[in-house]
């Protein structure tokens, strides 16, 4: 479940004190905007808040935002109504509101796939036909790596390929175009629409990775459980690398950006997989202070949220290649970072000058990093850029160390950490939020016995809402769509499937079904139950393999009464009789129906019931 918590935020007016009188009053305040609508369903829209008369500096507010500051750029927004609230040094306040709209939607697309015509043969190919968006259109087959103008491409060998299409808006069918915050704070691999190809069964090829959550600099990873399909042993290859045996479990230490992974099998059966590993360093400010009344200070931003090249705005509205501003005076400014699909993030930081010669302290600046949600069990860095020289975090619990400028964190609970920057006799206060989302929970449905030949719908339950938005089913063989909640399974044999599912932060869920085949129809009951309210084996069901049409199914007491009977496979008992907890012990059973065939099937037996 969501931890819950209720806290109160002070918003406070940063009043500068000038050595001059240029900040008398101008008249009374009036304000403007000048709005970028958010594109794409991303949360890149923004407005900035002009101006006019009062008195200086003034402060911004906007409930709707979630934002306050002292520069009037308001970043990082999706489509709706802001209300903006301007106060002046003199406490004169005044209202205002801007509309963004969030245009241009997501393209979709249909993608078919034709299979090579031998294990070793790359003449596979698969077409992508757009269903909306503007074109022209560009195409990739490696979720995102690479794009090509046309629609089709050949030369495919088996394998598994994932699909995104990119429009005439830059719009990318792809996870971070509905979440809140950048893409690079999700699990970015596996999204995008798959095609499987394959000439035969035994071509089947490919491998089980767990991939790092997107990190910051060389700690990106790609965990290798072994390999699916084909003859082992097998042998891998990293980036063009001679194939060889792994010598641990896979590989690590990756910087960001794309990397290729193939595995060849010991009949030289070979396929490749491409990954993209975006940035997720915070993004930092450093500012150099301006001489007094000169335009000599700048800021450099370092970091980065996405995937490079990025691009820099410190207006809100033009955007530069180059990460560093200079010419700037004395004040506050906020600086926003585009990535090259147009997902923004921002930082606010000061220049230092001689402005407030009579308030000392403002030589201490405080930059707060952006707050994070985790998965609980894992852990965040509180990142902070200032100038103090001394630090102390409240509370302390879940960190690494509570006197130092950006502790590790791993809390267990959502919690909102405080941090008081020291410079000399100066101090400067802020916080940061840190969403620790509960363990998820996944069930593949109970054990159950099939005919050889005959198709079972898969079920991947959500247990605890968790919000899983990706499901991967393993091993692939015999499904409809691996990748799918609900596939359905063509049983040829005894198998177990397992099902990870993965939440938009990338928490992860694990479950596992037991099916077993049978080459004849067959009516099973099993010969124990715990109906004990553990969510294991709490109800008893009869099992119909093969049958046409299930007739019933009864269960009896010592004494001969009937204390349960129904003509639903799918319905069972729950050891009690008129909602009363029957006594453990044995019971008989009584099942019946008829097969495929014709043929009536009638099968008794004992059961045992254990409280």
């Amino acid at each position: 479940m969501w931890q819950t918590h209720t806290y109160t935020v002070a918003i406070g007016l940063l009043l500068l004190l000038k050595a001059n009188d240029c900040n008398a009053a101008q008249g009374p305040l009036s304000v403007t905007t000048t709005p970028t609508n958010p594109t794409c369903q991303y949360n890149n829209g923004s407005f900035v808040v002009n101006v006019t008369g009062g008195t200086p500096p003034y402060s911004y507010l906007s409930h709707a935002a979630q934002q306050s500051n002292i520069t009037g750029i308001f970043t990082n927004l999706t489509g709706g109504v802001f209300d903006i609230i301007v106060v002046d040094a003199a406490g004169q306040q005044a209202t205002s509101s801007v509309t963004l709209t969030n245009t241009n939607k997501e393209p979709t697309f249909h993608a078919v796939g034709a299979d090579p015509t031998g294990c070793n043969t790359n003449d596979g190919t698969i077409t992508v036909t757009p269903l909306s968006g503007l074109p022209p259109y560009a195409y990739s087959i490696d979720n995102g790596a690479t794009f090509q103008n046309s629609n089709i491409f050949n030369k495919l060998g088996s394998g598994t390929y994932g699909i995104f299409m990119k429009d005439g808006n830059g719009c990318i069918t792809a996870p971070w175009s509905t979440q809140t915050t950048s893409y690079a704070d999700f699990q970015y691999f596996g999204f995008g629409s798959e095609v499987n190809l394959s000439s035969s069964h035994v071509c089947l090829l490919g491998l089980e990775p767990l991939l790092a959550d997107p990190g910051c600099g060389n700690v990106n990873f790609i965990e290798i459980f072994g390999g699916i399909g084909g003859t082992a042993p097998y042998t891998f290859s990293l980036d063009g690398s001679s194939f060889a045996a792994l010598t641990q479990d896979g590989y690590y230490f990756l910087s960001p950006g794309k990397h290729t992974v193939s595995i060849k099998d010991n009949g030289g059966l070979e396929t490749s997989y491409t990954y993209n590993f975006p940035s997720n360093c915070p993004v930092l400010a450093s500012p150099q202070g301006a001489t007094c009344g000169s335009k000599d200070g700048s800021v450099t931003v370092t970091g980065g949220n996405g995937f490079a090249p990025f691009t820099y705005s410190i207006d809100g509205i033009h955007f530069q290649a180059s990460n560093m501003f200079s010419g700037l005076a004395a004040g506050s400014y906020t600086i926003i970072m585009k990535d090259v699909n147009g997902v923004t993030d921002s930082v606010t930081t000061t220049v230092t000058g001689c402005a407030a010669v009579t308030a000392p302290c403002d030589k201490l600046y405080l930059t707060m990093g952006a707050g994070d949600t985790i998965c609980q069990g894992t852990a965040t860095t509180l990142a902070v850029q200032s100038d103090a020289t001394g630090f102390a975090w409240v509370p302390t619990t879940g960190l690494s160390d509570s006197g130092i400028a950006s502790p590790v964190a791993q809390p267990s609970v959502t919690t909102v950490y405080t941090v008081t920057a020291t410079l000399g006799v100066c101090t400067q206060t802020g916080s940061v939020t840190v969403t620790v989302m509960p363990p998820p929970k996944v069930f593949a449905g109970d054990d159950t016995a099939v005919q050889i030949s005959r198709s079972l719908p898969l079920q991947a339950v959500d247990v605890n809402n968790s919000g899983f938005t990706s499901y991967q089913w393993s091993p692939a063989q015999g499904l409809s769509n691996p990748f799918s909640q609900d596939p359905t399974a063509l049983i040829r044999g005894n198998i177990t499937y397992f099902v990870t599912a993965t939440t938009p932060v990338g928490c992860i869920g694990k479950d596992s079904i037991v099916i077993e085949a049978f080459a004849y129809s067959d009516i099973i009951v099993p010969n124990a139950f715990t109906p004990n309210g553990d969510g294991h084996n709490d109800v008893l069901r009869a099992i119909a393999v093969g049958m046409k049409e299930f007739r019933y199914f009864s269960v009896f007491n010592r004494g001969g009464q009937q204390v349960f009977t129904t003509s639903n496979p799918s319905v069972g008992w729950d050891g009690t009789l008129n909602g009363r907890p029957m006594v453990p012990g044995a019971y008989v059973w009584m099942a019946g129906g008829v097969d495929y065939t014709g043929k009536t099937v009638q099968r008794r037996g004992v059961v045992i019931l254990i409280r």
